[in-house]
């Protein structure tokens, strides 16, 4: 970005400042220091008259606001996608994209689907990375909790579909998106197993929340606490001595801390609501002074410097935007949990948390039935090709 606006070659600037807005977003980064930066970028194509990619600049700066809370969202504005019918591909592959992330972060999984469709059907083929991955695992949750609401085996197919697409991408293309896999590879096993194994699901959402934590991919390792939780409630309403609402309230705390982090007031508040009597602030409090969380980010913006010998503007973009601090990262839940009583009566009950998650596996895998030993699920024939 910075070489390309040094030598006005602003439409390669631009072009080069939204991707890697793209990519910070894609990656989970924290929201605040995302939306200065677009901010910025657009008072930079006002400014120098930059009418290159003006709309697909656009388009990624409101989904960013949305999420974040600057922007109110209105689901019938939103889903009036009828006029990107005349824009150009990549224009309605962003808003499509935007859209779909949004709706299935606020839970709006009908709106998710025609989404979907539009994606596949209008929207141009990317073969992005970032994309490709990203739009994969929205569109096996949206299909996960439409089976959830439907019983129809058509979502169940879909989900096992994007599944295997991450694993074949992780194995050909590398294993930065592995994060996204193991959350498909969990709600397929708490859709297929259910509540009869929960230890087994139970390792499969630790790996998930581990992998994605790990990375300080914050909107997906809430994501993942948040799946996590809902699967422990029912584990709870199907025998309530294994102790699932003592995890799913473990969880939910855990994901309420990972969007405060990620910076969307909306998702941190409508969390919050819906999930009222199932949070315990005093554990909430625990985990931000542990952790000592922050709410916002400092801010990556694009900053104007001297001019160049070309008379034209020197923008220098910080590129680490697309890493957030190490302070941010959270602690295990094991390291939340760990000496508790619950915890150890959940233990010997059969469900599964971060600290026994691999032996649990281990004393199952043995009694999986051979319409759950899937293929694509053995995570040893992964190989790194990054």
């Amino acid at each position: 970005h910075s070489a390309a606006m040094e030598v006005g070659d602003f439409e390669l600037g631009v072009l080069c400042g939204g991707e890697n807005l793209m990519y910070s977003f894609f990656e989970g980064r924290p929201l605040p220091g995302i939306v200065s930066a677009s901010d910025s970028l657009l008072d930079q194509m006002k400014t120098y008259k930059i009418e290159a990619y003006k709309n697909m600049v656009i388009e990624l700066s409101n989904a960013y606001k949305c999420i974040r809370g600057t922007l109110e969202l209105d689901w019938e504005q939103l889903m009036e996608v009828e006029k990107y019918k005349c824009e150009s591909p990549y224009v309605q592959a962003c808003a499509y994209w935007g859209r779909l992330h949004i709706a299935v972060y606020f839970g709006k999984y009908e709106d998710a689907e025609t989404l979907h469709h539009l994606l596949v059907t209008d929207g141009v083929a990317d073969p992005g990375y970032s994309f490709v991955t990203s739009s994969a695992v929205l569109s096996g949750l949206m299909a996960a909790n439409r089976y959830r609401q439907t019983r129809k085996r058509k979502y169940v197919k879909l989900l096992h579909q994007k599944k295997r697409e991450l694993k074949k991408i992780c194995n050909t293309r590398g294993k930065q998106a592995f994060r996204r896999y193991l959350i498909l590879r969990a709600e397929w096993k708490a859709i297929k197993i259910g509540t009869k194994q929960p230890g087994l699901v139970a390792s499969c959402y630790t790996e998930a929340i581990k992998s994605a934590e790990d990375g300080n991919h914050l909107d997906e390792a809430g994501l993942a606490c948040e799946m996590a939780g809902r699967y422990f409630l029912e584990v709870h309403d199907t025998d309530p001595k294994r102790g699932g609402d003592i995890l799913g309230n473990r969880h939910f705390a855990r994901a309420l801390g990972f969007y405060e982090t990620w910076g969307s007031i909306p998702k941190y508040k409508s969390f919050r609501e819906m999930y009222a009597k199932y949070i315990d602030e005093d554990e909430v409090q625990a985990i931000k002074k542990k952790n000592a969380l922050p709410i916002q980010a400092n801010p990556s913006v694009f900053c104007n410097q001297s001019q160049s010998q070309h008379n034209q503007p020197s923008i220098n973009y910080d590129l680490a935007l697309g890493h957030a601090p190490d302070n941010m990262l959270m602690k295990p839940a094991s390291d939340i949990v760990s000496g508790d009583n619950a915890e150890r009566t959940c233990m010997s009950e059969g469900v599964g948390t971060e600290s026994n998650g691999n032996s649990k596996s281990a004393n199952t895998s043995n009694t999986r039935s051979g319409e759950d030993r899937v293929v694509d699920d053995d995570l040893s024939v992964l190989t790194d090709m990054s």
